[in-house]
């Protein structure tokens, strides 16, 4: 919840400050490879830790129990633990799609350091665009809704940024 509690108040720095709190060129590499790139970090954290609890504390996501209470659910920076409602699965489920959507929009196709996040151990570790599809493809399987999480996934493979191992010989023959 520490994640999700720190995702929310980036989350509405943005949004409170209309998407440029800092007001930078919009087609600047500061604003396209740092701001922006860390509000779709936002939105994937907050996304990520919501699946993680979700896993562990809450019912399958299926149509039998997506009514059913899930974990305690807040987007707000400044909730109350004490006052925090259960939301239920689908509530969490659609606010995890909601999240990694956002992040998508906002990370970029791959992470590129340049100034003073040009080191080589910059990109590890970090959630990109295609990251984040992958993410919301487990999401939509998860969910039964196999030809969206398809559809995402032929959209990675496609990218060339990642792409399937090799089939390991044994797994495919009878040695």
């Amino acid at each position: 919840y520490i994640a999700i509690y720190g995702a929310n108040a980036g989350i509405a720095f943005d949004t409170e400050n209309a998407g440029n709190p800092f007001n930078l060129s919009l087609t600047s590499q500061d604003y396209v490879q740092n701001y922006k790139r860390q509000v779709g970090e936002l939105y994937f954290i907050r996304a990520y830790a919501y699946y993680f609890l979700a896993r562990i504390w809450c019912h399958p996501y299926n149509e039998t129990n997506r009514n059913k209470p899930g974990i305690a659910f807040t987007t707000e920076p400044n909730s109350v633990v004490s006052e925090l409602k259960r939301g239920t699965v689908e509530e969490i489920y659609q606010q995890i799609v909601k999240d990694l959507k956002n992040a998508i929009d906002n990370l970029p196709d791959d992470i590129s350091g340049s100034g003073w996040s040009a080191t080589p151990i910059y990109k590890c570790g970090r959630a990109n665009k295609y990251v984040a599809k992958s993410l919301l493809a487990k999401i939509y399987f998860a969910m039964g809704q196999y030809a969206d999480a398809e559809k995402l996934l032929d959209d990675v493979i496609g990218s060339e940024v990642y792409k399937l191992e090799e089939v390991y010989k044994p797994f495919i023959s009878n040695e």
